[in-house]
C-alpha cells in the first residue's frame, strides 16, 4: 500500500531541499517530490508501507541557505492482515499426556484467534491450545485461524484471515488388527493378510502365533511397521495335512493389543504330501478292519468269560445235588428193603416143606 505524507516549510523558497529519515538520520528515504501546496514550498513522500516499518519513527528534515529544520517525529502505523505459524505439521502424544501447541501470529491490530477440533468445533479462543489427560479419541486434525479487522486511515474496514492446521496423533496400546484373512495354504506355511488397527504412526510389531489344539502357542516371526499400509505374511516350518489355529498380537511401546484368532469356516490344515490322497481309502479301510478285528476279539473274550462262569455255576449246582441224592439212595434202599419183606412170598423150597408136613402151617417169620 502506498501512503502519501507531506512536509511543509510554511513559506515560498526555491532554494529549499528536503530529505526524509526513517528510524535514523542512517535511513534515507527516496521517492520524494517537491511542490507549492497552500502557499507553503511542500515535499511530498510516497511511502510504499511493509510490515517491517511498523513502528518505526519518520521525520523530514528541510535546507535551505539559512540552515536546516526538522519536522517531529512520527510513528508509523501499519496495518497488516495475520500470518499464522504453528512449531509443526504432525505431533505425537500419548495417552493422558497434556497437548500443548501455541498458535503465533503476527498481524496489526492483533488478530482475534481461534481453534477448531477435529469435528470443527471450537475447542478454545487462546493463542495457546492446552488439552490435558487427551485421549485417542482426540487425535485428529486441529485448525489455529486468525482473523484481523484493518481501518485504513483513508479507505474502507477490511477483514484478514490466516490459518494453519496441525495433525495431532494420540496413541496408546495398539488396537487389533482389522479384515485378519486367510491368503494361501500349502504343505509347510500358511499365508494371512491383515490391515493394522489404530496405532497413530508409532512403531509397532505384529507377533504371529501357532497352535495345534488352540491351548498351548508358539511364536511363528514378527512383522515391525510403523505405517498403516497392509501386512503380507506367512507362516513356515509347518508339517503336512495338519490342522492349524493361527492368530496375531500386536505390540508397541504402550503395551500389546488383545490377541486376534485366525476365522475361518473349517479348520485350517496343510495341504498333504502328493500321493498321501491315493492312500487315504486304504487307510480308512485299513482303521475300519482294525477296528473290526478288536470288536471281535472283545467279543471272543468276553463269550468266553461268560462260558467259563456259566460253567462254574453248574459245578456248584451238580455238586449240592450229589448230596442230596446220597441221602435219598439210603433212604430208598431202606424202603425197598422193607417193601420186599412185606410183599415176596417165601421161597418155594419153605412152601414144599410147608406141603409135606401135613395140614399145619409153620408161621412166616416175615408176616406181620
Amino acid at each position: 500500500m502506498v501512503t502519501e505524507i507531506t512536509c511543509y516549510t510554511g513559506t515560498i523558497d526555491s532554494t529549499v531541499s528536503f530529505t526524509w529519515y526513517i528510524d535514523s538520520t542512517d535511513n534515507t528515504l527516496p521517492g520524494q517530490t517537491t511542490s507549492i501546496i497552500d502557499g507553503s514550498t511542500s515535499s511530498i513522500l510516497q511511502l510504499t508501507s511493509t510490515k517491517q516499518q511498523n513502528n518505526k519513527k519518520l521525520h523530514c528534515s528541510a535546507t535551505n541557505r539559512c540552515g536546516t529544520g526538522d519536522t517531529d517525529n512520527i510513528t508509523l502505523d501499519i496495518r497488516y492482515g495475520p500470518k499464522v505459524s504453528l512449531p509443526s505439521e504432525l505431533i505425537y502424544k500419548a495417552e493422558s499426556e497434556t497437548l500443548f501447541i501455541a498458535c503465533s501470529v503476527d498481524s496489526n491490530p492483533v488478530s482475534t484467534i481461534t481453534w477448531y477440533g477435529p469435528d470443527d468445533r471450537v475447542v478454545s479462543n487462546d493463542k495457546d491450545l492446552v488439552i490435558t489427560n487427551i485421549n485417542r479419541n482426540q487425535s485428529g486434525i486441529y485448525n489455529c485461524t486468525a482473523i484481523t479487522v484493518l481501518q485504513p486511515t483513508n479507505g474502507n474496514q477490511q477483514l484478514k484471515t490466516d490459518s494453519k492446521t496441525v495433525l495431532v496423533k494420540i496413541s496408546g496400546v495398539p488396537d487389533q488388527p482389522r479384515d485378519f484373512k486367510l491368503v494361501r495354504v500349502t504343505q509347510d506355511s500358511i499365508c494371512v493378510e491383515l490391515q493394522p488397527g489404530l496405532n497413530n504412526g508409532y512403531i509397532q510389531e505384529f507377533v504371529f502365533q501357532c497352535s495345534l489344539y488352540n491351548i498351548v502357542w508358539f511364536l511363528s516371526g514378527a512383522v515391525k511397521q510403523g505405517s498403516d499400509q497392509e501386512i503380507d505374511y506367512c507362516i513356515t516350518d509347518l508339517d503336512a495335512n495338519t490342522v492349524y489355529y493361527i492368530r496375531v498380537v500386536v505390540q508397541n511401546r504402550f503395551g500389546q493389543s488383545q490377541p486376534l484368532s485366525l476365522v475361518t469356516a473349517k479348520p485350517i490344515r496343510t495341504s498333504p504330501v502328493p500321493g498321501d490322497d491315493d492312500k487315504g481309502p486304504y487307510i480308512a479301510l485299513g482303521v475300519c478292519l482294525g477296528i473290526s478285528i478288536t470288536i471281535s476279539i472283545g467279543l471272543i473274550i468276553l463269550v468266553i468269560k461268560m462260558r467259563r462262569k456259566l460253567k462254574s455255576n453248574t459245578d456248584d449246582k451238580r455238586v449240592t445235588v450229589r448230596n442230596g441224592e446220597s441221602h435219598t439212595a439210603e433212604t430208598s434202599t431202606y424202603n425197598s428193603l422193607e417193601l420186599n419183606t412185606r410183599s415176596e412170598s417165601l421161597p418155594s423150597t419153605y412152601n414144599s416143606l410147608e406141603l409135606n408136613r401135613g395140614t399145619e402151617t409153620v408161621p412166616s417169620p416175615y408176616v406181620n
